[in-house]
């Protein structure tokens, strides 16, 4: 998570941004590339920064107060006092001027006085929505500085020190909430709710606002049962929704998530389940739906008779980013899926996959893409390879070239010395690499050359398949699990888990466990053995034990006479359907099985294969054997 310390923040834009001012209580600043509205909480010069979208939330507002000064009345303030001047001017005029004069004559004459100008304007202005009437400064300048330290201890008992002064150095409108009501939602979030510190850290750095939902406790209670009841959510599957976005917490039932779910029904024809999975996946863009109902319907049209999607599909679509429907067909959808198909050549069936996959990148504007598509080409991924890898993972686009895809590259590079033609192969084949931000990427990197002494050399050639994803803490218990449970040394642990990574992110009942115990029951090996053996072939985690690993094992056993089960598990890396069953049949007919291991006929190149049993010298004048030397010619040579 980003720091929020305001040690970042820059004054230099004081005077680029001071021309936005409109008075020392009300004024726009500017946050990244966005102009946000705020109230300044104090007497003072605004010094307002430009803030790096990296390292605080999109909508953060900084306010830090330069010097005391006197603070300044509110435009709306001015502006009555103006009026309150002319009218009382008015009252006080001179009786020898004109207009009084005037005033008098027609007075005389039964005609009602000419108005002024001024008591026209004020006719005019009773007649306008007054605004909501404000504090004085003077009195919220008080308040805030007063209960600031008393908010800061809240915040502090549940989220820590540090946390707590960049957060209200970031947003100072959090001073004028109530310390009673920022306690009681940091004591719900954590002690009802199960949020860990880190989990609020998160939440409150991308929403801090929700601090002073104490007020409305009971609806914010609310809101999370029907919540976690629509989606049938667990703690923490909530808890992560949450973390997501967690102004969706904040949603009234009754006026926006319950004509949500009626407008998904109605309106989008999904059913129940459908339902339950949009809230699942996107409860926080729920809001909008019944203003988008009307547009599902030439959306619908576009998607399935122009993109060729069934219904089905088109339903799976909404259920991931349900408010799609609120992108124009004519001006967004049309154009962007036809720059897709020219720029990076998908083709119908591909086109499909990458948008059910990633329908966010219909979201992004041209000039986005193409800078993804520069960058990958600058990776020699050629275009016919680009399509097939966008298909395989089609969020690759959604990453800033620049910023992330760009920085990673110089990361692999400079620190892994990952060569060019290795990066090149590592976006082909496991794209899915790039997605962690730099920073886990790093972290990762770091955990495991220090924790299982794995050399920086072998984590580059072993990126692709080291497991990025998990947490720290369940790769230590699976490293430890395997380690009691096979009787591995710390040599042993590291030594398998450089020949094949990917053993890691495995799952321990699923995987690991039914392998160990298909070797050791099922093929009667000593523990002691399949230890041993699946020290040297760690590879045999990640194999389907149904579909991949009892039936080539069993295979080799049965026709290979001499052949044993260390043998066979070493020959079930290759294919069995390329490779393992046609050069075992071939060997078959020319009675060769009994002198050769299977490991060692699985594992010859093709042209080496070749060579050696059709050119092979046949000590036998058995005529039919010679006939099967011609079958095994015509054989391989087709």
């Amino acid at each position: 998570m980003a720091s929020l310390s305001s040690s970042s923040f820059s004054s230099s834009s004081v005077g680029r941004s001071s021309s936005r001012a409109h008075s020392s209580r009300s004024f726009h600043v500017p946050v990244g590339s966005r102009v946000r509205d705020c109230w300044f909480m104090g007497g003072g010069v605004p010094e307002m920064g430009w803030v790096p979208r990296a390292s605080m939330p999109r909508k953060t507002v900084i306010v830090q107060c330069a010097r005391a000064v006197e603070p300044q009345p509110h435009p709306q303030e001015k502006q009555t006092r103006r009026k309150q001047r002319q009218m009382n001017h008015d009252d006080d005029e001179d009786t020898t001027s004109p207009r009084h004069a005037d005033a008098v004559t027609a007075a005389a004459a039964g005609a009602s006085p000419p108005k002024s100008s001024s008591s026209q304007k004020t006719v005019k202005d009773s007649q306008r929505t007054k605004l909501p009437k404000q504090q004085p400064l003077k009195v919220r300048t008080i308040r805030c500085t007063k209960s600031r330290n008393e908010i800061k201890k809240a915040v502090e008992d549940h989220l820590g020190v540090d946390f707590a002064d960049s957060l209200l150095d970031a947003y100072p409108r959090l001073a004028l909430y109530e310390p009673a009501q920022v306690t009681m939602v940091l004591t719900y979030l954590r002690d009802e709710l199960g949020f860990s510190e880190e989990n609020l850290h998160v939440i409150f750095a991308k929403y801090p606002h929700l601090l002073g939902a104490g007020d409305k406790l009971d609806k914010l209670r609310e809101t999370v049962a029907y919540l976690r009841k629509m989606a049938d959510l667990t703690s923490a599957e909530f808890r992560k929704l949450a973390m997501k976005n967690p102004r969706c917490l904040t949603y009234d039932v009754a006026d926006k998530l319950v004509p949500a779910a009626e407008a998904l029904t109605k309106s989008y024809g999904l059913s129940d389940e459908q339902v339950k999975e949009t809230f699942r996946r996107q409860g926080y863009m729920l809001v909008n739906h019944e203003r988008m109902a009307e547009k599902v319907l030439p959306v619908k049209d576009f998607f399935i008779e122009e993109v060729g999607m069934s219904e089905k599909e088109f339903k799976k679509l909404l259920c991931i980013f349900s408010t799609l429907v609120s992108l124009d067909v004519d001006t967004n959808l049309r154009p962007k899926v036809e720059y897709l198909r020219k720029t990076v050549k998908f083709n119908d069936k591909q086109m499909r996959k990458a948008i059910l996959s990633n329908p966010y990148m219909l979201g992004l504007r041209t000039e986005r893409i193409q800078e993804s598509i520069d960058f990958f080409a600058k990776c020699e991924v050629l275009p016919p390879e680009l399509a097939s890898m966008l298909t395989l993972q089609p969020m690759l686009v959604n990453l800033n070239a620049k910023d992330n895809l760009e920085a990673k590259r110089r990361f692999f590079r400079d620190e892994l010395g990952v060569n060019t033609r290795a990066f090149r192969l590592l976006i082909l084949y496991k794209p899915q690499t790039l997605m962690p931000s730099l920073g886990v990427l790093k972290e990762k990197v770091k955990f495991y050359h220090e924790e299982f002494g794995l050399s920086y050399e072998v984590i580059a050639k072993r990126i692709a398949v080291i497991p990025l994803a998990y947490a720290e803490d369940t790769l230590r218990y699976k490293a430890k699990f395997l380690k009691d449970f096979l009787g591995w040394s710390d040599e042993t642990f590291t030594k398998a888990l450089s020949n094949y990574p990917a053993m890691l992110g495995y799952s321990i009942e699923d995987n690991l466990v039914k392998t160990f115990e298909y070797l050791e029951e099922d093929l009667g090996m000593k523990r002691e053995a399949v230890a041993e053996v699946l020290a040297n072939h760690p590879h045999v985690f990640g194999y389907s034990l149904e579909k991949k690993l009892r039936p080539t094992v069993s295979y080799i056993l049965r026709l290979y006479p001499n052949a044993t089960v260390a043998q066979a598990i070493a020959a079930a890396k290759h294919s069995f359907e390329n490779r393992i069953r046609p050069r075992s049949e071939l060997l078959e007919r020319l009675d060769l099985l009994w002198r050769y291991s299977p490991r060692y006929i699985a594992s010859m190149s093709m042209k080496d294969f070749g060579d050696k049993f059709t050119d092979m010298e046949l000590d036998v004048t058995d005529e039919e054997i010679r006939a099967k030397k011609r079958k095994v010619d015509s054989d391989l040579k087709v």
